[in-house]
Order: C-alpha cells, then structure tokens, then sequence
C-alpha cells in the first residue's frame, strides 16, 4: 500500500492506499491509526480500492486542531470524500470503536454510504472519560503505552471531549440510517461489550449482526482472516 495525503482545510490528512474499483474507507479507533487495518489488505478481495485513514491527531495527519470532537472528524470526513473523489461514487464506510462512532455520526448526519459496517463500535455505550478522572488518566497511560507516538494531550483532549456526552449517538437516530449495514463484535470484548452491538443492530433497518467467538476489541487485527471474509461477503451479496 501506499502512504498518501489529502490537502483538507483541517490540516493535511494521512491515509494507506491500495487501488482497486469500489472504494472502502477505514476509520480506526481511539490512539490508532489507519495501519490498524493492514492485516485486512492482503485478504480483501482485490475489487476493493482501500482507504486507511489516519484521523485528526492520529498517525500522520494534523494533530494542532482546537478540538476533535466526533462532529470535527466528520466534517474532516466529509471534505476527505470530496477531496478523493469517493464522495461522487458509491462507497463503504468501515470503522472501529472511535472510527464506528465517526462513522455512525456521519452516516446519520451527513449522508448514507452504500454499506456502513462497524467493528466495535463506539457511539451509544458509556465513554471511558465518564466513569472518572483515575480511569480516564490509566487509560491514557495504555493509549500511550500501545503507540508512544501518540501525543498525550491530544488523546486527553479527545477523550474528555468524548466523556461529555454531547455527541453520544441516541439510540433512536440509528433508525434514519439507509445503508447496508453489517455490524461485526468480537465476543470477548472487555472494552465495549457486546451488548451494545446488539443494540446497534437491533435499531438499523436490516442491519447483519456477526460476532467473532475469539474476538476481542479489535477483531480485525486479531482475527482478519473471518472480518475480511465477512466484509467480502457482506458487500457481494449485496451489491
């Protein structure tokens, strides 16, 4: 894959690249990165044009921004689908934990991709920043410990922004989502239970529920061979 960046009035925008004819756009979790999801490139069907996107203050992209809330990521989102082309064509949003709930706001709020699959989502569960201030502080200390690249205050700024609950998904705007949605939870999730997959599910007209029996957290680095397998079926049958 290659490393390229798209000129956004945010800051430039880092994302992995792999050509193909129907795009799909990767949103990662919170301290992540776009790499995130390598392990999925090799087994993606190779009809699949793929963008690993490194959100605001993560990987290579802008990281002096005055926020990041979830509404600032999906207008970067929205100028990023612009700026690539992706926003004239159809597309698939693909996002994980922080990424699912980018892409949750953004399928509700700025227009429906054709398929919108979410992996762990965040949006609708209580944040980590809610639960106090010594939980919030361990858990910056593993964000910084899994990549020591990240920058500290703006994983702090995010999840204090997070723990807020203004942009909390509200479990009756997931029936406006039209998309073909697949959400896929790893069975052993300790982070965000599965619970709140199912209730996802249960509220976006005809969406697919798929759980990873050995999964954690992030399915598609622990178990990418089942993901990409679900992703390659889901949008076949249903293109």
């Amino acid at each position: 894959m290659r490393r390229l960046y798209a000129e956004t009035s945010f800051g430039n925008i880092s994302y992995l690249y792999r050509e193909g004819s129907y795009p799909l756009v990767f949103l990662h979790g919170l301290g992540g990165s776009g790499n995130n999801f390598m392990k999925l490139e090799p087994l993606l069907n190779p009809h699949f044009e793929l963008f690993m996107v490194d959100m605001l203050g993560h990987g290579k992209s802008e990281k002096n921004m005055p926020d990041y809330t979830v509404k600032t990521q999906c207008m970067m989102l929205s100028e990023f689908l612009s700026k690539t082309g992706i926003g004239e064509r159809k597309f698939g949003l693909i996002g994980n934990s922080y990424g699912g709930w980018v892409s949750l706001r953004y399928s509700i709020s700025y227009g429906n991709p054709e398929f919108l699959i979410l992996i762990d989502s965040a949006g609708i569960n209580p944040t980590v920043g809610e639960s106090g201030k010594e939980n919030m502080e361990n858990f910056i200390e593993k964000l910084m410990a899994v990549n020591h690249k990240n920058d500290r205050n703006v994983m702090t700024k995010i999840t204090d922004q997070n723990s807020t609950g203004k942009e909390k998904i509200r479990i009756e705007e997931l029936a406006s989502i039209r998309s073909h949605t697949a959400v896929i939870w790893g069975e052993h999730d300790v982070i965000i239970p599965k619970k709140y997959g199912i209730m996802i599910n249960d509220q976006i007209p005809g969406s697919k529920f798929f759980t990873i029996k050995d999964g954690g957290h992030t399915p598609h680095s622990s178990n990418p061979a089942e993901v990409s397998y679900i992703i390659d079926e889901f949008i076949f049958i249903n293109y």
